[in-house]
């Protein structure tokens, strides 16, 4: 059974090796989708409840912005000091030891990931649900019949997303490119509104 995305055998030196796949288009989507993220329909109404104002609710989100940019050129600089392949786990170990890569990355396993999974799914399921139910809030969905509904939206949204990932075509660059395409006119509807 052959399939273009995965490891291919070379004969002559009999080494496994990944085919690269992605284009510099995938490659843009793929950071415009990780940088811009969910956060960004979680947090902007909530800022501007806390600020009070669009000019200092700007402001907040260019401190945001410039501080994520600080740690990007960490990573940059990082990512060029240790050429090996692992990202934090890598970098951790060379710093710290094997003992405390190896408990951050099972932090993020088991801790970290799936908050952020679980705020994501829950998100997804209230924007899903507005329609219907106008005047939902995170507490009201945290504390009433809603809840339900919520929930298996985001379950099923999760799961699928799930099987996406898992396949070998070239189906999560194209739902990862579709939903850049989708986040950055939104994001750009929120600084203009």
């Amino acid at each position: 059974m052959e399939n273009t995305t995965q490891d291919t055998l070379e004969t002559s030196d009999s080494k496994i090796v990944l085919q690269k796949n992605l284009t510099l288009f995938n490659s843009i989507t793929l950071v415009v989708g990780s940088v811009i993220g969910s956060g960004i329909f979680i947090s902007s109404s909530s800022v501007l409840k806390q600020t009070g104002s669009i000019g200092l609710t700007l402001i907040v989100w260019i401190n945001c912005g410039l501080i994520s940019l600080f740690g990007s050129l960490c990573y940059a600089e990082l990512g060029t000091m240790i050429p090996s392949s692992g990202g934090e786990y890598i970098y951790i170990m060379k710093a710290f030891g094997s003992l405390a890569a190896f408990v951050r990355i099972w932090i993020e396993l088991v801790v970290i990931r799936p908050s952020l999974n679980a705020i994501v799914a829950l998100t997804f399921g209230i924007y899903l649900l507005k329609p219907i139910y106008p005047v939902i809030s995170y507490m009201a969905v945290l504390s009433k019949v809603q809840i339900i509904e919520t929930n298996a939206i985001a379950i099923v949204n999760y799961f699928s997303l799930f099987f996406i990932a898992a396949r070998h075509d070239h189906m999560p660059m194209i739902i990862n490119t579709v939903n850049t395409k989708f986040k950055t006119p939104i994001v750009a509807m929120i600084i203009t509104v």
